[in-house]
């Protein structure tokens, strides 16, 4: 489970498919058998320093196939325990479309305050690059717009500007040129990340 915007497009590697594959596309299945056995299983439970792991030597196995059928390449992840939900790209935000608010593309992600999961029109926070980029690294994200509660519970939005290894911390792993709190929409956010940047980019 992710914990801030950042986490929900950073960090992520795609799997690669064969040179030249026509049609990348992952076909993705999944199977549970529910008392799989340990290699040389016995009697006497196994030693494991996992905490949620019953200890015992029967556990529930999960293996996700993915295959091209393009290119011929599979994939096999296997874990051991088995933690699967269902929900659609509109709840988790990643998937979704960006909004276009002048020259900067807001990508929706995870809230790191869940405030948002209570309003239906605001229910993500947003990752901030300039349009052009398709797929995001650490390097094209210029800001992250968080939804946040102001005064008497109201709804305001809270944003972070230029990335600045020596700057402030806001919600997330990445350091910041300028933030600013008690923004009435997100659009003002993003135009407040748009300026930053005109006066960054004039500096250098």
């Amino acid at each position: 489970m992710t914990d801030t915007v950042q986490d929900s497009y950073l960090g992520w590697h795609d799997l690669v498919h064969a040179p030249l594959c026509k049609r990348p596309v992952w076909e993705a299945q999944t199977q549970a058998d529910e008392s799989a056995t340990r290699d040389g299983a016995s009697a006497t439970p196994h030693a494991c320093g996992n905490e949620d792991c019953d200890h015992s030597n029967r556990f529930e196995l999960t293996v996700i196939r993915l295959v091209c059928r393009s290119c011929g390449m599979a994939r096999i992840l296997v874990g051991e325990i088995r933690s699967e939900s269902h929900t659609t790209v509109g709840r988790i935000g990643y998937g979704s479309a960006p909004r276009k608010v002048g020259s900067l593309l807001l990508r929706p992600g995870q809230p790191w305050f869940r405030v948002g999961r209570m309003h239906d029109d605001h229910p993500h926070d947003f990752l901030v690059t300039r349009t052009g980029v398709t797929h995001v690294d650490q390097s094209d994200v210029v800001g992250c717009i968080y939804l946040w509660k102001g005064k008497l519970g109201a709804d305001t939005w809270s944003v972070a500007a230029v990335q600045d290894p020596n700057g402030t911390f806001a919600p997330g792993k990445l350091r910041w040129k300028r933030t600013k709190e008690g923004l009435r929409t997100a659009t003002a956010a993003a135009k407040f990340i748009a300026a930053e940047l005109a006066a960054s980019d004039g500096e250098s």
